[in-house]
């Protein structure tokens, strides 16, 4: 389920208000609080129109599964959940999700000194295990050729460490031909090979 940040807090709201059966929620009232809520968390600015929450009740329906049905109390309309126990948070991961998951950690595997793949690999793990599933072992389709006199393959870790904490990091370059380095402090963003470097 493919869905951007912005999108997935929209659902998480939308979630909360079809779960509150004491209340009903017509497409005005249910923008009206959508949009204050946005405004809260994330400022002015952040609201949505009536087109974007029909469009985030559609994604949630087909991809959420959310049972979310229109019913007409007098001469208005109401929306609701059909089964009122449903919620998005509660949705399942399938097995087909746990392969693909596999299939990433086995590709992190491959970069030597990299041990978040270690991590990740226990909690698929984990997952499989409370849901009753069995990955088959694949042979893997992609290999790595991982030079063994690359050069600083020991700081990869602590870069992609400090590009997820937004760390700034202090590192000394020196030049191929250069015989002085120079100290740069740099706000890693980025971590990406050039040149076999």
């Amino acid at each position: 389920m493919p869905v951007n940040k912005a999108a997935k807090l929209r659902y998480e709201i939308i979630d909360e208000c079809l779960r509150n059966p004491k209340r009903k929620w017509a497409k005005s009232d249910l923008l009206q609080f959508v949009n204050r809520r946005l405004s809260l968390e994330h400022g002015e600015g952040t609201e949505i129109s009536t087109s974007q929450l029909r469009y985030d009740l559609e994604a949630m329906q087909t991809e959420c599964g959310a049972p979310i049905e229109m019913y007409r109390e007098g001469k208005s309309y109401y929306y609701r959940y059909e089964d009122p126990d449903f919620s998005i948070k509660n949705i399942p991961i399938e097995q087909e999700d746990i392969v693909k998951l596999n299939d990433a950690i086995k590709l992190l595997q491959q970069i030597k000194g990299f041990t978040i793949a270690e991590e990740m690999a226990d909690i698929v793990h984990r997952l499989e295990n409370k849901y009753h599933f069995e990955t088959t072992e694949n042979k893997p389709a992609i290999s790595f050729e991982a030079s063994p006199e690359m050069r600083g393959i020991e700081h990869l870790e602590d870069i992609y460490h400090a590009i997820i904490r937004k760390n700034v990091l202090k590192i000394t370059y020196q030049t191929f031909n250069a015989k002085t380095s120079r100290v740069w402090h740099i706000h890693p963003y980025l971590l990406k090979e050039y040149n076999n470097r």
